[in-house]
């Protein structure tokens, strides 16, 4: 089995999935369904997968020894670029704040990528996060993060600073 963690639509009749095999594969989403492509290039299971606003790349997460995060074009199925030292822990580990930036939740924290530049622009660290779970992003463009050690934070990404906080009970 290729252990698929995550699927997503990237147009009306494509879906783009990652697994454990290192690998995001481009499906054909209508009869009959097949494999379009196989992008290759991460070291480690894919963690998470999401498609840019923009309708034509993808950027995939991986974490343990790859530790980064790849943007590719669903056009010509190539790598547009790597951000390395960015690690990503889970299937909802990747989020895109604008046309430009990302967020990558791991061990370490929050990464903010800048996906034009491919650089990490900045690390938000929590108290008590451990790895990051969950990252969602609200409509007044705040971050709700959640972690394995049961903590649920509501980030302001405009002023830096936590706006609500949740303790397991």
């Amino acid at each position: 089995t290729l252990g698929v963690i995550k699927a997503i639509p990237i147009s009306d009749n494509r879906i783009a999935s990652c697994s454990f095999d290192k690998t995001i594969r481009i499906w054909q989403s209508q009869m009959p369904y097949s494999c379009l492509n196989i992008l290759i290039g991460h070291t480690e299971r894919i963690n998470s997968i999401i498609s840019l606003k923009n309708n034509f790349q993808i950027v995939s997460g991986s974490s343990k020894s790859d530790n980064s995060i790849r943007v590719w074009n669903i056009n010509d199925y190539k790598c547009d670029g790597i951000v390395h030292d960015v690690s990503c822990c889970y299937k909802n580990g990747l989020i895109e704040i604008d046309e430009e930036k990302v967020l990558s939740g791991s061990q370490r924290g929050i990464s903010v990528v800048d996906i034009e530049k491919m650089e990490i622009v900045k690390i938000i660290t929590l108290e008590n996060l451990g790895c990051t779970m969950c990252l969602l992003l609200n409509k007044d463009n705040s971050i709700m993060i959640s972690g394995d050690k049961g903590v649920t934070f509501q980030y302001d990404l405009e002023h830096e600073e936590i706006i609500a906080k949740k303790e397991k009970m």
